[in-house]
């Protein structure tokens, strides 16, 4: 079964836990409720727990662990070592509209190591391609809903995490090469993005992980 989007009804039920990944490109912060991820923080400058607070105000979160989150950072460390993984784990979109969803459930559809454009996302999801490039923007899990895959036509088009970033996530999945120039800009060494690998076996991917297990037990 592919990837579950799940919305919690009542934004104000529990609290938000966070905690961080580390990564060569720098920490990368992971959100949950107890339902799924509701965001994902890109590397940055500046105060990484003042940037998960001003994001989910008014909610405090809550930095620790719970299921979802040790889910996500077991899938997240796979990822980042270039495994082509599709990631399992369940997310909670509290607080987008229904469009914002129809284009972000087009993107997670977009395989790993391939692109699509902002057209193909539009006519996936409806409105123009000008229309999905602003929900994409508005984007809360980075990475786990891929909008580093969409492109514009003659480029790479945006991405809210700066565009040495970007490549560098698509140069990790196999889609896009990097020169020395590009590298430099995105803060790494050639030796540190990983070759494209082959699948792990599944169970090494994901069902080797406490919410992994329920989840299979309970399909």
């Amino acid at each position: 079964m592919g990837p579950t989007a799940r919305a919690i009804q009542d934004p104000a039920a529990g609290p938000l836990t966070w905690t961080t990944v580390p990564s060569e490109m720098g920490e990368i912060a992971i959100v949950a409720s107890a339902g799924g991820l509701t965001h994902l923080l890109l590397p940055r400058r500046g105060s990484l727990a003042a940037a998960v607070r001003r994001t989910v105000l008014p909610r405090e979160p809550v930095r620790g662990q719970n299921p979802v989150l040790v889910h996500f950072a077991h899938e997240l460390r796979l990822y980042l070592t270039g495994a082509p993984l599709e990631f399992t784990g369940p997310i909670d979109l509290t607080g987008t509209t229904s469009y914002e969803r129809a284009v972000y459930a087009a993107t997670r559809a977009i395989p790993h190591g391939e692109t699509r454009s902002y057209g193909w996302i539009a006519a996936a999801a409806g409105g123009s391609p000008r229309a999905a490039g602003n929900a994409l923007g508005r984007n809360p899990i980075a990475i786990v809903i891929p909008c580093h895959r969409v492109v514009a036509s003659a480029g790479l088009g945006g991405f809210t995490g700066g565009l040495p970033l970007k490549r560098r996530l698509l140069a990790l999945e196999g889609a896009w090469p990097l020169n020395q120039m590009e590298l430099r800009l995105a803060g790494a060494s050639e030796a540190s993005v990983p070759s494209r690998r082959r699948p792990a076996p599944a169970g090494q991917r994901s069902r080797d992980t406490p919410l992994a297990r329920s989840r299979s037990h309970g399909s």
